[in-house]
């Protein structure tokens, strides 16, 4: 019995220690977008020849051709020169978690990381916001890939390491790479909340997939980077503001859009925020709500990449029933952020005053919320 005991408090330890080589508790508070910034020079891209401007589709909001509105929750990477033979790459150090087929997404291959602190080896957890739990590990799946050269379950890969071909499997409709990234788990919000009993595979409270974007290098110098904004509807008592939002194709990183109209004294009358990656402003619980956007509040909506393929293009349309009624003064003040949330990578547009011709009694005060 002593020598059972005596095995046992080894063995406690033995894991108090590993603990304390490989967890820093000074680290547990960082956010998702701290986290990836922290390994982001140990990050690969994940294709041979296809570069950031062969993005075809980002992450968030999209409109397909047809017309039907979707959230796209990872980033579309087509061949470089319709290349049928690209290479894929590992994005970060990692093991692979699971080598499957789905309908949708063909042949997949997906691979388990953790936030491991390249200067001190510690494992660090990250938090999607402020109230969710937190989690060590993360995952990127490759779809739509060549049944050949896949590594098996269990296999340990390196950042930049071979792990296949990219393919047209399952619904691609063309030789590209859609790869995701998620947060803690590998399981939707949708997938845990309509699968009893296994919505345990979802502890985390929200949705786990995160702007691919993080994982490329942080760009805040380029001009190229930033936004533009241009109004093109003003609004009006019976007409909703639309405002034109363009940035480059090489760098789809527009994550969260904030509208405010504010006072001159700087008090924010009314505000809405659309965050792709927290999902704010957006309805998770199912693919149907998700792609579903509530245009009663003011909404994002790409256009069509097809029909300017140099540029991203959007509408941010803010309806007129949303806004405060007239206060002589007031402005709009709408706020764009990249995935990295940043200052660096923070632009703010102003827009005019509201029109004198407003007539008060048409406009749903609802909304407003003065201080």
């Amino acid at each position: 019995m002593r020598k059972v005991l005596l095995v046992f408090l080894a063995l406690l330890a033995l894991a108090a220690n590993v603990r304390a080589q490989n967890w820093d508790p000074d680290a547990l508070d960082l956010t998702y977008s701290e986290a990836f910034a922290m390994i982001n020079s140990e990050l690969a891209w994940p294709c041979q020849h296809a570069q950031r401007g062969n993005i075809s589709s980002a992450f968030g909001p999209r409109v397909y051709s047809t017309g039907r509105d979707d959230f796209h929750r990872g980033l579309d990477i087509y061949a470089f020169q319709t290349n049928t033979d690209e290479d894929l790459y590992a994005v970060y150090d990692g093991v692979v978690h699971q080598k499957t087929t789905w309908s949708g997404g063909g042949h997949i291959l997906i691979i388990k990381h953790h936030f491991t602190d390249p200067a001190t080896g510690l494992q660090h957890t990250a938090r999607l916001h402020e109230d969710s739990l937190r989690t060590e590990k993360w995952y990127s799946l490759y779809l739509h890939m060549r049944d050949v050269d896949r590594p098996e379950a269990g296999e340990t890969v390196t950042a930049g390491q071979y792990i296949g071909k990219m393919g047209d499997t399952g619904k691609a409709g063309d030789v590209h790479l859609h790869l995701e990234i998620r947060l803690g788990t590998t399981c939707s919000l949708q997938y845990a909340i309509e699968n009893e009993p296994h919505q345990t595979c979802n502890l985390m409270d929200y949705d786990p997939h995160i702007n691919p974007m993080l994982i490329l290098p942080i760009l805040t110098e380029q001009e190229h980077q930033r936004p533009k904004i241009d109004q093109t509807c003003e609004l009006s008592p019976n007409t909703d503001g639309e405002f034109l939002v363009r940035y480059n194709d090489d760098n789809p990183n527009g994550n969260r859009i904030k509208f405010e109209q504010v006072a001159q004294d700087g008090t924010v009358r009314v505000e809405h925020v659309l965050d792709f990656n927290t999902r704010e402003g957006y309805d998770a619980s199912s693919t149907t709500m998700l792609d579903t956007w509530e245009k009663e509040m003011p909404w994002f909506r790409p256009m069509p990449r097809l029909e300017h393929p140099d540029y991203v293009l959007g509408h941010f349309v803010v309806p007129s029933k949303f806004v405060c009624k007239k206060y002589v003064g007031d402005r709009f003040r709408i706020t764009f952020d990249s995935a990295w949330g940043t200052e660096e990578t923070r632009w703010v547009f102003w827009f005019g005053e509201l029109p004198d011709e407003w007539d008060t009694s048409d406009v749903n005060e609802m909304f407003c919320s003065i201080a």
